[in-house]
């Protein structure tokens, strides 16, 4: 798994496409299968935006602070250097651009099915 960064207000926050994301969608949207439903229908979608967005950050974060990877320059931490999440009304006040916005969700969509193989010669070959 792989975090995707966004920016809003400034500060970088980490998106994570993950079961607790996953879980609070199908709550949002009525099920898994009307995810892309409501992503896609031009009534609402900056809503639906904005609170797909707070899902994925909220688990971004928590991915982010259980494993400790390295933070980016502006990244969205407290003092103690906690990644802390936007709500879904923060969201709706501090993002201006929607579009970059969605493209990162896109982004941290595609994360799961990307797969990444090490291998190592061969000593036979």
């Amino acid at each position: 798994m792989k975090a995707v960064f966004c920016e809003i207000a400034g500060k970088k926050y980490p998106l994570v496409y993950s079961a607790g994301a996953i879980s609070r969608m199908t709550s949002l949207f009525g099920g898994y299968e009307n995810i892309q439903k409501y992503m896609t229908n031009i009534d609402g979608m900056i809503e639906h935006i904005c609170e797909v967005a707070a899902a994925m950050i909220d688990q971004g974060c928590k991915y982010m602070n259980l494993t400790g990877e390295e933070k980016p320059e502006n990244a969205a931490v407290d003092e103690d250097g906690k990644w802390v999440p936007l709500t879904v009304q923060e969201i709706e006040v501090f993002a201006t651009d929607v579009g970059e916005l969605a493209r990162a969700i896109g982004e941290a969509f595609a994360q799961p099915s990307a797969v990444q193989v090490k291998t190592k010669e061969s000593k036979n070959a």
